[in-house]
C-alpha cells in the first residue's frame, strides 16, 4: 500500500501524507463549513439552519424541564405554590406544567386546558423560571398589600390564600380576548 495520497485526494486538497490526514482533514474542512457555512448552497444553508434550531429547541427544552422538576422539590416558594394548591384540592402535577417555545413577549401563562407555559426559550436562569412559576401568586400579594385596608403581608397571603382555587381557575377575560 502506497503512503501517497488517492489522486483524487491530491486534486482536492492537496498533498496529504496518508489517506486518514486526508479524512482528518476532511471532517475538519467539513465541521467548518457547517460551522460558518462558507462553501454551502442557499438549500444546504436553509437545511443546516434548520437543522441547528431543531437542536437548540431540543436542548432548551431538555433544560426547562430539568429546571422545572428541580424547582418543583426544592424551590420554597414553588413548593408552597404546589402545597396550597393541594390544599384546594388543585393537584398540580409535573405533567399540568409544560415547557415549550414562545413568542419573545412572555416567559410563561397559564390556560385551563393546557395548564401551566413554561417558555424554554425565553428563560435565562433558574431564577428566572422560579419567578415566572410562583408570578401570579406573588403579584396577587403585592396587588392585595397595596390596598390601604390591608394592615400586613400575612393578611394578604392569608386574603390570596383564601380565593386562590376559584381566582386562579378564573380566565375572564381572556376566554373573550383570546
Amino acid at each position: 500500500m502506497s503512503s501517497s495520497p488517492s489522486p483524487d485526494l491530491a486534486t482536492r486538497f492537496g498533498s496529504f501524507r496518508s489517506a486518514s490526514e486526508a479524512s482528518a482533514f476532511e471532517r475538519w474542512r467539513a465541521s467548518l463549513v457547517n460551522l460558518t457555512g462558507l462553501g454551502l448552497s442557499d438549500e444546504d444553508k436553509l437545511k443546516r439552519d434548520k437543522l441547528k434550531g431543531l437542536e437548540l429547541e431540543e436542548a432548551q427544552w431538555r433544560r426547562c424541564e430539568a429546571w422545572k422538576n428541580d424547582l418543583m422539590k426544592n424551590s420554597p416558594v414553588v413548593v408552597f405554590m404546589l402545597k396550597h394548591l393541594a390544599l384546594h384540592q388543585t393537584n398540580l402535577t409535573s405533567a399540568h406544567i409544560h415547557c415549550a417555545p414562545c413568542d419573545p413577549t412572555r416567559a410563561g401563562g397559564f390556560s385551563p386546558e393546557a395548564g401551566i407555559l413554561l417558555c424554554q426559550d425565553r428563560f435565562m436562569s433558574k431564577s428566572h423560571m422560579q419567578d415566572t412559576l410562583a408570578c401570579a401568586r406573588r403579584r396577587a400579594i403585592l396587588s392585595v398589600m397595596a390596598n390601604p385596608a390591608c394592615k400586613s403581608q400575612q393578611d394578604a397571603e392569608r386574603a390570596v390564600n383564601e380565593v386562590w382555587e376559584s381566582c386562579f381557575k378564573d380566565t375572564r377575560p381572556f376566554d373573550e380576548i383570546y
